[in-house]
């Protein structure tokens, strides 16, 4: 009889600590998805208030044209040690692409689309959109793609446009990044300077 009791007991204490773990893990399914829409949320205002800067700069004509240049710099060998998002598609015009981190496009950026990254922007196609690199604020960011056109551009708070009428460039890959205060765009080849320490300092 003290046997059959005591094998209840023992029933019921592990149906007990089953159901306690059952709960301890749905509490943390739930406090990891607030997290996750709190972490949305952040990102998406942080969007919202780029894209409204990106309007407003649209209606300044005083905005500097693209400078493009044949200057060649060597570079130390650098690894980004931020986040990156792969985009495998074109971003076409009226889409946006926003990530606090660097962004890469396997494809092209057409007329009218938008692309703001908080890191480097990488196209591996055509870019005639929309760029802001280091969007929150790192100077030091580059753009790069197969084919460099950008309607407008900017690194951190360094803007230019492209220049009135028809224009061509020759299609090779080709980076922008600040120099001087001036977002330049050259020619890129395996070990360029991307970064010019002190280069990027001065007006916008």
């Amino acid at each position: 009889m003290n046997r059959v009791a005591e094998e209840a007991r023992e029933t019921a204490s592990w149906r007990s600590r089953k159901k306690k773990r059952g709960r301890e893990v749905k509490e943390q399914q739930i406090k990891e998805e607030i997290e996750a829409q709190q972490e949305t949320a952040a990102v998406s205002q942080v969007a919202e208030q780029l894209s409204a800067e990106f309007t407003a700069d649209d209606k300044d004509e005083t905005i500097p044209v693209i400078l493009y240049t044949p200057v060649r710099h060597t570079r130390e060998d650098m690894i980004s040690q931020e986040e990156t998002i792969l985009v495998q598609r074109t971003i076409r015009s009226g889409q946006k692409v926003f990530y606090p981190g660097n962004v890469v496009v396997l494809g092209d950026v057409n007329p009218g689309g938008e692309v703001i990254a908080g890191g480097n922007i990488i196209v591996m196609g055509t870019f005639r959109g929309i760029a802001h690199a280091g969007a929150l604020g790192k100077g030091d960011a580059i753009v790069a793609a197969l084919r460099l056109e950008p309607s407008q551009l900017r690194i951190a708070g360094f803007i230019t446009r492209a220049p009135d009428g028809d224009f061509s460039t020759p299609f090779q890959p080709e980076i922008a990044r600040v120099q001087d205060g001036i977002v330049i765009i050259e020619r890129y080849q395996p070990g360029y300077d991307r970064n010019h320490r002190g280069d990027n300092k001065g007006g916008s």
